[in-house]
């Protein structure tokens, strides 16, 4: 995984965000400089515990 990637995983447990503030959240890291940011989704496993820790933070995606 690089290391100047935004990493934000994908799980039932993350936070929920509506369309507007999904937007204002990319918005707030395109005003900061993210030039990168990578979805992770894991399988019905999960994602490894290596990656579950270069995650920078969690959300929902929204699909239930």
């Amino acid at each position: 995984m690089r290391v100047d990637v935004i990493y934000e995983k994908l799980d039932e447990r993350g936070k929920a965000l509506t369309s507007a503030a999904f937007a204002a959240w990319l918005a707030e890291r395109r005003d900061r400089g993210v030039r990168d940011l990578c979805f992770v989704i894991g399988g019905a496993h999960g994602l490894d515990p290596s990656v579950l820790r270069r995650c920078d933070e969690t959300m929902r995606s929204g699909i239930s």
